[in-house]
């Protein structure tokens, strides 16, 4: 890891000591700060990591967490709390922090929060470089998205930890779990797709391509919206072939598939075609008979970030990068996907891909 300089605030040294000793015996190096005004300086300093006490004396441990949060490069943030303040480390959580550890904190625990806070620290620096060229507006319509995606199911999840103490009804404890266990795969989900968008400009180009069964393909894409409730037709000219990334193009399909499933009426069903035309190219569809989507819109659902409306950013969810990662899963193949309203109403996506494989 790049990163390995920890900055440990907190106003008592001996805990203060004891992370230090956890932290330099894995080779990190370690600064120690009591105050906010120590802390400041000693980021000034440069530091890549901090764990900070949401409590720390007289002073305000969130406002140093935001303005560790705004620092350039980022500071990766783990905060610290006693097992009774869970409402402080909840809120430096929905700011953006890193991490949180709770008092009295195990050294496995420590360990964990740091390597993870390192490993974001680093995603987040090189995708500050990424979205220099995005447009303003782009970009402050995903920092809302992803504020309210976030805050959302932590909200639930820290309430549901608050009332798990006063709690000893087995059934009402059995829902609490159930819905911070729901609310946790939300955020999982949530960190996969931005890992996704991450990852995209690391793969290798050719990566991991060969002859692929579209047939075969679709079937295991159409497994995905049966899984969600929905019926689908397959139909496909025989022995249709592309050179491909099996699981990059499975991807590119199955972001369709839930789109087309999000935002269809519950009993619509899918209908999956594959062709190869004339120029030798292979064209795969993913048809649906929904309300379909605006013309202007359609046009902007490439984009990273982008979704129908406001109001089906609140009713359906999601980051609004699902076509996007399409769009440039298909391009890493060499190929291009199109949208147009499908007739009698409903939206038909398709995928023109080189049988040949990547040009």
């Amino acid at each position: 890891m790049a990163g390995r300089t920890v900055l440990i605030v907190g106003d008592d040294e001996s805990t203060r000591r004891r992370f230090r000793i956890i932290l330099e015996g894995e080779g990190f190096t370690c600064a120690e700060a009591g105050s906010t005004e120590d802390a400041l300086e000693a980021v000034r300093q440069g530091v890549d990591l901090a764990l900070c006490d949401v409590r720390l004396g007289d002073e305000d441990g969130l406002a140093l967490v935001q303005t560790l949060l705004a620092a350039e490069p980022p500071v990766g943030v783990v905060m610290i709390s006693g097992v009774d303040d869970p409402d402080g480390a909840g809120t430096a959580l929905v700011l953006g922090a890193h991490g949180h550890v709770a008092k009295p904190v195990r050294r496995s625990e420590l360990l964990l929060s740091v390597t993870n806070a390192e490993r974001m620290r680093e995603l987040e620096v090189r995708q500050r470089g990424r979205v220099v060229g995005l447009e303003a507006g782009v970009w402050s319509e995903f920092v809302q998205i992803i504020g309210h995606e976030l805050r959302t199911p932590l909200t639930v999840i820290l309430a549901g930890a608050g009332l798990i103490p006063r709690t000893v009804d087995p059934a009402r404890l059995a829902a609490i779990a159930a819905s911070i266990e729901s609310q946790g795969r939300r955020l999982l989900q949530l960190i996969e797709r931005l890992l996704e968008v991450a990852s995209l400009d690391d793969a290798a180009p050719g990566a991991s391509v060969g002859p692929v069964d579209v047939r075969g393909l679709l079937a295991m894409a159409a497994e995905l919206a049966r899984a969600m409730g929905r019926s689908v037709v397959i139909e496909v000219d025989d022995d249709v072939r592309v050179q491909a990334s099996q699981q990059r193009l499975l991807d590119a399909i199955s972001h369709i598939v839930e789109n087309a499933v999000k935002f269809t009426p519950a009993e619509t069903g899918i209908t999956m075609r594959a062709a190869q035309d004339g120029s030798d190219d292979v064209v795969i569809s993913v048809v649906d008979k929904g309300p379909g989507i605006p013309a202007e819109i359609q046009k902007r659902m490439w984009e990273p970030f982008v979704q129908a409306d406001g109001s089906a950013v609140r009713e359906h969810g999601g980051l609004g990068v699902g076509m996007y990662l399409c769009r440039r899963l298909v391009e890493w193949h060499g190929g291009s996907v199109t949208s147009h309203d499908t007739p009698g109403g409903g939206l038909t996506v398709a995928i023109r891909l080189p049988a040949s494989g990547p040009r």
